[in-house]
């Protein structure tokens, strides 16, 4: 494999690449800053095993797919939980919201315009996709994987891969989809209830890195929020690092569309990634479908300097270590 790192700081993180066209790999590289080196690609991957629980490095995490993703992720490191036991979904989890059937009558159907807050809500139910499907857990000498599906009949279907490193802080999460069209209004969410009380938020914008809520103009949006790709949130003597290489919208702290809030409710330290809704009436159609993988990372963090760790882990994010596969001259 050849791997390159572009930036001009030292990477040591996780890269995946294709191999001969037929498979997958990935290996962690540790390059000095704008550097390329040539390494051993990885071998193919053992079978997997039917179990819930997987461990690797400084991280278990045990996966219910009835509550559609991880319920616990303890860092052995500080016997921290990292996921919020109190949610009805776990980590990881697709969470999609329709139009509650009593307000039906709410002027968005009339106008896809009067999503605006001048016409609050509609009010949204809510489910998590599940699977009564055995997680299954691949194991190497560089991670551990655990994998499980969900689904909600007629809506979509997903395959999520978690995978802990032996020798690495990240966390990766991939969840592939396939949801078919549908018509009226609706969203989709990946949904990280981290484990963080009285938390505040940091967020990767264009440039810099600001507070929600504090550091916010009045009347700008609270119920969602647009970022670079990076989040750090931060309570007592907790944080985690969080970040997105694809969907670009937050919601912060719990759900929140539809209520255009003047101030962000946020008791708990939830981060969901909002990677679809047709809400909007600019530049969207009526319908929605979408078949893709949308990519994660995160890890635990310390509280102090977390607005620097934050730019920091976004840039990382929008500049990863690139592998290819190589089968060239081997240079001395």
């Amino acid at each position: 494999m050849l791997v390159a790192n572009l930036d001009d700081r030292p990477r040591r993180e996780a890269v995946e690449a294709e191999v001969g066209g037929s498979r997958r790999v990935t290996l962690v590289a540790d390059l000095p800053a704008r550097s390329a080196a040539v390494l051993p690609a990885p071998g193919p991957e053992p079978e997997p095993e039917e179990r819930a629980t997987v461990e690797a490095g400084r991280f278990r995490a045990t996966v219910d797919p009835a509550r559609g993703g991880v319920v616990s992720l303890l860092d052995l490191a500080t016997g921290r939980e990292l996921v919020d036991a109190a949610t009805a979904h776990g980590l990881g989890a697709i969470v999609t919201e329709s139009v509650a059937e009593a307000a039906r009558s709410h002027a968005i159907f009339a106008d896809p315009k009067n999503f605006n807050p001048g016409f609050p809500g509609p009010a949204f139910d809510r489910m998590h996709a599940r699977s009564d499907a055995a997680p299954r857990v691949i194991g190497t000498e560089t991670y551990a994987r655990i994998q499980w599906t969900s689904r909600l009949d007629g809506a979509l279907e997903a395959t999520h891969t978690l995978t802990l490193f032996r020798d690495l802080d990240d966390i990766e999460l991939a969840v592939q989809i396939a949801k078919p069209e549908r018509f009226g209004p609706e969203s989709v969410f990946v949904a990280f209830p981290f484990a963080v009380a009285d938390p505040e938020f940091l967020l990767e914008t264009a440039g810099a890195v600001f507070a929600a809520e504090t550091e916010q103009l009045p009347d700008t949006s609270k119920d969602w929020y647009s970022i670079q790709h990076a989040v750090g949130v931060r309570g007592g003597d907790h944080a985690v690092l969080w970040a997105s290489m694809d969907a670009p919208l937050v919601q912060l702290g719990g759900f929140h569309t539809g209520e255009w809030a003047r101030t962000l409710d946020a008791p708990a330290g939830h981060v969901n990634s909002w990677v679809m809704n047709n809400l909007h009436f600019t530049n969207f159609q009526a319908r929605q479908e979408f078949t893709g993988t949308l990519r994660y990372r995160f890890r635990p963090a310390a509280p102090t300097g977390l607005r620097e760790a934050v730019a920091s882990y976004g840039a990382a994010a929008a500049l990863p270590v690139q592998a290819r596969s190589y089968a060239g001259p081997l240079g001395r």
